[in-house]
């Protein structure tokens, strides 16, 4: 197991900093940066492409005579001493994570370099669907015998070399391997909750010790097996979790020139961090061990302590948009951006009005779904993409930075508005639908809204889960383009707990009823109204239709749209004509920050910008979003 030999002598360790807490932007030196992605934010193509590339590396060269792929474990676990509870230890596996994916580019992996964000997961790890068979990793070991081999998924009795040869082993626990429990795999410690806890260190030394004593060895141990042992990059998750360990880091560094160049502590096991009398102190200039690793010298630290050097040239998705939206300062009209909320109103003087799908006539509805394939003929202006792609790939691209934050609502509410906008030009006059899936509460599977010709086809089937039916199937050869060429994909999970990109759901359809939506209903304020509609009939919804409607590209599904609408219905329910919650905005701008907490990112004002990235639609304030019945969007819903 991983043992933290550091907690008493980080103890000695002062809490007050000596880097400078005023962030300074600091010029990158690489123009291009790659983007590490979240795992369930992969195409399936790629996440087949991906476990591909990791069984070619047993077929490749690596040091000392052993496979590319056994000299990770090999490695990792002759240096282990010199890289763990030392300072070297977060840029010492950045390096290493570094390696790898040079190694798996060589073996034909061209996607992005995936985490895993297990922040997702707590407290429902043991059915997180990164243990998927299709879709993950595999799940734990044969729990009836003493080997503990995985059974399934892409890892299914994989026989490894080193240090001897045996099969890949996972042991869920709680905590204790003595104990048949796997319970809850001690969630709290790598929560959400956790993390915002780490965030406040305000110094290096007291981050790297906190975050590999906490969060990176919990994940070690409840997984144990391979995971929990010296050799445990066997398990081609110990890549996707110590890229999450970086990511945080790259979060907490942020483009704080300061932070960038923090690196202090001790060099040795149990030497305290700031005594250098018997062993001398880290510094950045400090070399970083590999063996010779794809025939490189070992790097300093100083090469590595930003991702967007030229040495490693990345960024995180998140990492990059977890910042104020850009302020762009786009012309609008003046008359629009000066008047206040009650003058807008009376500018909009006959709204249009939304319904429920439902309620539309079959001819709207084929007049709809014909406006959508025209999307895909339409050009958006930006990179030769089409209109229908560019709302998808916006999505992706923005994704950190309108989630689970104050803008999530009025980015949303913009992006509906320009898609409606963008189907007016393709011919559709209908009235703008959205999908009430309280309706569907018993039965969502069965829903009409899944019907081939009156809705928008059912689930997908076969290996791809590609849908089969209606008017978005193969037998209609409608094909997607974005990110890859595919079919629409979904896989229904309405009686499932499994987690997703999205934050997991804690069981089928109840999470959507209208029984949890006059909850939501009672909160009296902005913060707690969204934070309660977003993680749970918005995340509920999108991980129960599942596949392509899971993942950051959820756009490709049309179903996207109506379900958005229906937030945003809800939203202005609950807003009303009440003048006081039609400017109630207020919250976080960065993922993982507390609502009230602005001393390192400022919070939600009124006058931040939302912008969706669709020609047409410029860059508006929050403002101008706040009421559906202002002169910039100018409808409303027919209940």
């Amino acid at each position: 197991m991983y043992f933290s030999v550091k907690s008493l002598s980080a103890a000695l360790v002062a809490l007050t900093t000596i880097v400078a807490a005023v962030p300074t932007e600091k010029r990158a030196t690489c123009t291009n940066p790659v983007t590490y992605v979240e795992w369930r934010s992969l195409p399936q193509e790629q996440r087949n492409s991906f476990h591909n590339a990791v069984k070619c590396l047993r077929t490749k060269p690596g040091v000392n005579g052993r496979t590319a792929f056994d000299s990770y474990p090999s490695v990792h676990d002759n240096v282990f001493s010199n890289v763990h509870y030392v300072a070297n230890f977060l840029p010492w596996h950045r390096w290493f994570l570094h390696l790898r994916r040079l190694d798996l580019i060589d073996c034909g992996y061209t996607g992005p370099t995936p985490y895993w964000d297990w922040t997702i997961d707590s407290g429902k790890l043991a059915t997180s669907n990164i243990w998927d068979p299709n879709t993950g990793f595999g799940g734990n070991g044969n729990t009836r015998t003493s080997a503990h081999c995985v059974e399934n998924g892409p890892y299914a009795n994989f026989q490894l070399s080193y240090p001897n040869r045996h099969c890949l082993a996972r042991r869920f626990n709680n905590g204790n391997l003595r104990s048949s429990m796997i319970g809850n795999m001690q969630g709290s410690l790598y929560s959400q909750s956790a993390v915002n806890t780490l965030m406040t260190r305000t110094d290096y030394i007291n981050f790297s010790n906190d975050i590999e004593e906490g969060l990176h060895d919990v994940i070690h141990n409840v997984i144990a097996g391979d995971m929990a042992a010296a050799f445990s990059p066997n398990d081609a998750l110990f890549f996707l979790h110590h890229q999450q360990i970086d990511r945080l880091w790259a979060q907490w560094q942020g483009r704080n020139a300061g932070r960038l160049q923090d690196y202090r502590g001790n060099t040795v096991q149990g030497q305290s961090p700031t005594d250098g009398r018997r062993f001398p102190l880290a510094k950045l200039t400090d070399t970083l061990p590999t063996r010779g690793m794809r025939g490189l010298p070992d790097v300093t630290v100083a090469d590595v302590m930003d991702t967007m050097s030229d040495k490693l040239c990345y960024v995180y998705d998140k990492s990059t948009l977890n910042m104020r939206f850009f302020a762009l300062l786009v012309p609008l009209v003046g008359a629009v951006l000066a008047a206040s909320p009650c003058e807008r109103d009376v500018q909009c003087t006959n709204p249009k009005v939304r319904v429920e799908w439902r309620s539309l006539s079959q001819d709207q509805r084929n007049e709809y779904h014909k406006a959508i394939k025209c999307l895909q003929n339409k050009p958006s202006g930006v990179d030769g993409q089409s209109m229908y792609d560019r709302f998808s790939k916006n999505h992706v691209d923005m994704f950190g930075g309108i989630h689970y934050v104050a803008a999530f609502l009025a980015w949303h509410r913009y992006y509906s508005h320009a898609r409606a906008g963008a189907l007016e030009d393709c011919g559709y006059k209908g009235p703008t639908p959205y999908w009430d899936w309280t309706k569907d509460v018993n039965n969502m599977a069965k829903s009409e809204i899944f019907d081939p010709i009156k809705g928008f086809g059912g689930n997908g089937k076969g290996r791809q889960m590609c849908v089969q039916n209606g008017p978005y199937s193969t037998q209609s050869n409608f094909t997607l383009t974005w990110p890859q060429e595919r079919c629409l994909q979904r896989s229904f999970s309405m009686q499932s707990s499994s987690g997703s990109w999205w934050r997991p759901a804690s069981g089928p359809s109840t999470r959507h009823s209208q029984t949890q939506i006059t909850a939501i209903n009672k909160n009296k304020n902005f913060i707690g109204f969204s934070s309660a509609l977003e993680e749970g009939p918005h995340d509920s919804v999108h991980n129960e239709i599942n596949n392509d409607m899971a993942a950051s590209f959820s756009p490709v599904d049309p179903l996207f749209f109506l379900h958005h609408n229906n937030v945003d219905r809800l939203w202005a329910l609950w807003q009303g004509r009440d003048q006081q919650r039609l400017n109630d905005y207020a919250g976080n701008t960065v993922q993982g920050q507390s609502d009230t907490d602005a001393s390192r990112y400022p919070l939600a004002t009124l006058d931040d910008t939302i912008d969706v990235g669709i020609q047409g639609f410029p860059p508006v304030k929050v403002r101008d979003l706040m009421d559906t019945q202002g002169s910039l969007l100018c409808y409303k819903y027919d209940n």
